[in-house]
């Protein structure tokens, strides 16, 4: 399995509040309450919640369900979108990511 071809944007740890598994995480803002945004980086990464290892996500809920690479396709297009709230704040960006973590839900088994 290759490495998730994460380009440390932020743009997932600024918008926590857009999924109910990450939105513990939400400082009141929309961020992460462990990002910091002046060295953009997580502060806890070594010790970072499992929601946000994208491996341990795929190993635990997608692996039988899809391939790694369809897996890291569907994530890069929710990282594009987030990308482009962050620049917007764009309420139709956020209707997508809606629309991404709802196709995303339906493959998690219960």
């Amino acid at each position: 399995m290759t490495e998730f071809p994460c380009y440390r944007c932020g743009a997932c740890c600024r918008n926590v509040h857009l999924a109910i598994e990450t939105a513990h995480l939400d400082r009141g803002d929309g961020c992460c309450r462990h990002y910091d945004e002046k060295q953009k980086l997580c502060l806890i990464y070594s010790d970072r919640p499992d929601i946000c290892r994208i491996n341990v996500q795929y190993a635990e809920k997608y692996i039988n369900h899809m391939s790694w690479e369809s897996f890291c396709a569907i994530n890069l297009e929710a990282c594009r979108q987030l990308e482009k709230l962050v620049a917007s704040r764009n309420i139709d960006t956020s209707s997508k990511m809606s629309a991404i973590a709802i196709e995303l839900s339906k493959i998690i088994p219960s």
